[in-house]
């Protein structure tokens, strides 16, 4: 099927907000694109990735203050073609793989209305009919899918309502937007209340189906699996609350000097540059209140992360959820490609040099540091 039209190329800048997007043209010029994927998406959207540009069709254009959208990207790390339109995946459930899963289908009904919900599609069936509610998964890294690669309570909302229902067969669809993925896990990392309410539903008679397709550059795409092996043995780690996280704060330039004067316990007086400051640590047994600790700023000092925090203007936490300790090997990682500020800091029970990292910008425009990330969920985190 053609999901796409390859009208231009170009080259990911900035990314304004969740719809759109700052590409530069092959001619040097800088355009705002429509972004129709509101997901995350920061393991492709790189500063210098390739993006795939399609303008609109004369009635789409009416009132939109963007001349393009931004239909697919080229995978940073092996140039992948990755569509990022969300609603396509339910054309590809529709025309590609519901004829292949459910080819004795009668009828597809889209957007049904079941009580208080609506869901994708309904087939009818010579047995029966069967409710299904589609997601579009972008993240794959290492042979894993994972969905989703942002925190989503609609869609756990959409699994809680199809489990809800106990008569006739209920399916969640994803689909793939990629052909490498050997195997489907829930996204512990970024949503383990999604992962574990779709667990849930699979307990309770929900089919969960994976399907992959392969898209090239003109937008001609085809299905290359449609029973991605599904993988629940990560839930492990929720269920035991378990892992490795890095603790990202920001200290701005605003601040005077003395305000980027922080005392740290034992360590004494230090002068902060402004920047980013990554912090890895572990909590086996206690990782969700050990999260929401760090996010605190008004707390009793306890850790050298503590006193870092209280002058920090801004922080967010990368889980990695695993039933392996994965604070040194992670502070390894991120020591090959990031300096290290102040020796000793929240390493005074291991080997490790300091598990505080700097970096001037964002790391997580640096493919180094999301690459980092990627490989210790999808990789370290789910090895035995």
């Amino acid at each position: 099927m053609k999901l796409f039209e390859a009208h231009e190329t170009g080259t990911f800048i900035d990314r304004p907000n969740r719809f759109v997007m700052v590409i530069e043209l092959p001619d040097g010029s800088h355009v705002r694109a429509h972004a129709p994927n509101p997901g995350r998406m920061w393991e492709l959207l790189y500063p210098g990735t390739k993006v795939i540009l399609q303008r609109p069709s004369r009635a789409a254009a009416t009132g939109r203050k963007t001349s393009w959208s931004v239909v697919a990207v080229r995978r940073p790390s092996d140039g992948t073609v990755i569509p990022l339109v969300a609603t396509a995946a339910n054309e590809i459930a529709a025309e590609l793989i519901i004829p292949q899963l459910f080819p004795e289908a009668l009828c597809v009904h889209r957007e049904v209305t079941r009580g208080p919900s609506r869901f994708d599609f309904q087939l009818e069936l010579p047995d029966g009919p069967i409710l299904m509610e589609v997601k579009s998964c972008t993240l794959e890294a290492h042979g894993v899918a994972m969905f989703p690669d942002a925190a989503t309570e609609r869609g756990r909302r959409h699994v809680e309502e199809l489990t809800s229902i106990r008569d006739g067969r209920r399916v969640v669809l994803f689909v793939i937007q990629g052909p490498r993925a050997d195997r489907f896990v829930p996204d512990i990392h970024t949503d383990p209340a999604f992962s574990q309410a779709l667990k849930r539903a699979a307990e309770n008679g929900v089919e969960i189906r994976v399907a992959a397709v392969e898209s090239d550059p003109t937008g001609e795409t085809h299905l290359t699996q449609t029973d991605v092996p599904i993988d629940w043995s990560p839930l492990t780690a929720v269920e035991q609350n378990s892992g490795a996280y890095v603790l990202h704060m920001r200290v701005d330039p605003g601040r005077t000097a003395q305000e980027r004067q922080v005392e740290i316990g034992a360590l004494g007086t230090h002068s902060l540059a402004p920047g980013h400051y990554l912090y890895v640590g572990s909590a086996m047994g206690t990782m969700t209140t050990r999260i929401a600790r760090h996010l605190r700023v008004r707390k009793r000092m306890r850790w050298h992360v503590d006193y870092l925090r209280a002058v920090s203007d801004w922080a967010a936490v990368y889980p990695v959820y695993s039933t392996r300790r994965l604070e040194c090997p992670l502070a390894t990682a991120l020591s090959s490609f990031l300096p290290q500020p102040f020796p000793g800091f929240g390493s005074s029970d291991c080997a490790c040099k300091s598990h505080l990292f700097f970096s001037p910008g964002d790391p997580r425009r640096l493919p180094e540091f999301v690459e980092t990330i990627l490989l210790f969920r999808h990789r370290e985190a789910l090895t035995r």
